[in-house]
């Protein structure tokens, strides 16, 4: 059996990455596809964690009401505590478990523990010894003047503060535990870098500066975000892809550390980022590609292949517990023809879409070409073929396709053979 590094990025779009995408951020990744498994199409369960990665870490649904922080952490917690989780699985097989994260969904309070004989909160005031803020010495002095004060209440700096964690402030704490694991063992390390404020420390920062940064953050956090200026959008972009590349470093740092014949290493992100190509930044509830469509490259098979059919994150458990213990394993066997993404409360997603001035999504049926989008305001239709860009909305012209995926949008509760009609039905009509 083979050792198992999952290593996630938060916040991550596929077209970021030079082994998806035209993106020239991740060299080391890149070259590790070289002789790795590409998942061209790899789909979030949904465009935010608390909708993505409960669903990614036990293969399982999750649909709630749940309106207020302390409800969806509840329903989060629930969620985990009902279901079989990566973890608990990988105990089963004998294997020792040990997970790091630095997304306060994934935590204690959401049950995110359960199956690991070792987790660890990556993020700041947390009760491990860790430090988790980067050396950034604006940074450090605002942190200085926020923690604890009337001000810094005000801002709800003592939550804000959990997004500015950076790899580099606590490898060396990783790199310690993971060396001291008993083998056969699963890991998983789920870091923030590529989440918005996009703060680094000086030594990744190529195309931008923390004074642009931080002036774009403040006009991002203020104005309209369908009204930034171009050039705060282009500063947001670089800073982007400076984040990008320091993740693609701390795989090379810690994979370089671990790498053996028995080591397998499974890259991935729990969903997307928007750069407002449909009128939105970060990860708001829309299922557009940049949302949902991430990376997923898993180095250490002995096998070379890129997959073009559609990999949906809920297989992520069988898939993981086939790689690990087949000595002739099959990539492909995890695919779909159709894969769904949706929210986790359309409460809370109307809610939050109401306060940012959009339409939210609810859920969503892809294709290699055909993309469904189930939204507040009515169904869309691309086809991803000709429109990557999802620019030509084309739900009046096919009524019987929208029908038929409208259906597959229900494919978590579909009876097999219902499903597989269904699916023969939309290749008929799309042929």
């Amino acid at each position: 059996m083979k050792n198992v590094l999952m290593v996630t990025v938060d916040s991550l779009r596929a077209d970021a990455c030079g082994f998806v995408g035209d993106g020239g951020q991740t060299p080391y990744l890149s070259s590790l596809a070289d002789d790795g498994v590409v998942y061209e199409n790899a789909i979030a369960p949904g465009p935010r964690t608390p909708c993505s990665v409960p669903v990614s870490h036990t293969g399982e649904p999750e649909r709630n009401s749940a309106f207020t922080s302390d409800e969806r952490w509840a329903a989060i917690g629930r969620h985990v505590e009902t279901h079989t989780t990566i973890p608990e699985q990988f105990k089963q097989l004998g294997y020792q478990t040990i997970g790091f994260t630095a997304n306060p969904w994934t935590a204690y309070e959401t049950n995110f523990d359960a199956g690991f004989d070792e987790f660890y909160e990556l993020r700041p005031g947390a009760d491990n010894g860790f430090e988790t803020l980067p050396d950034v010495g604006m940074l450090g002095t605002v942190d200085d003047i926020l923690t604890g004060t009337k001000i810094g209440d005000r801002f709800k700096w003592r939550n804000r503060r959990e997004w500015f964690a950076h790899w580099t402030a606590f490898y060396k704490e990783i790199e310690q535990k993971l060396s001291d694991m008993d083998e056969p063992y699963f890991a998983w390390v789920f870091v923030m870098d590529t989440h918005q404020p996009y703060i680094l420390p000086s030594e990744f920062r190529t195309e931008t500066n923390l004074p642009k940064t931080l002036y774009s953050l403040m006009q991002y956090e203020r104005d309209d975000e369908q009204r930034l200026p171009s050039h705060v959008v282009k500063w947001l972009k670089e800073a982007y892809r400076d984040c990008v590349r320091s993740a693609d470093r701390f795989v090379e740092r810690l994979y370089k550390n671990l790498q053996s014949p028995e080591t397998l290493l499974v890259f991935n992100a729990d969903h997307g980022e928007a750069h407002g190509e449909h009128g939105t930044f970060g990860h708001e509830y829309q299922l557009y590609e940049e949302n949902i469509h991430v990376p997923f490259l898993v180095h250490g098979l002995g096998e070379c292949q890129t997959i073009k059919d559609p990999l949906s994150l809920t297989r992520l458990p069988q898939l993981l517990e086939h790689f690990a213990t087949e000595s002739r394993p099959n990539p492909a066997s995890f695919t779909d023809k159709f894969v769904v993404s949706d929210v986790e409360s359309h409460r809370f997603s109307k809610h939050r879409a109401e306060l940012n001035g959009y339409a939210p999504h609810f859920a969503t049926v892809r294709s290699n070409d055909l993309k469904y989008i189930d939204t507040a305001s009515g169904a869309e239709l691309y086809d991803l073929s000709a429109d990557p860009d999802e620019t030509d909305e084309l739900s009046r012209e096919h009524p019987e396709l929208v029908e038929l995926l409208s259906e597959l949008t229900t494919i978590r509760t579909v009876k097999p053979n219902e499903k597989l009609s269904i699916v023969q039905a939309i290749q008929k009509i799309h042929s």
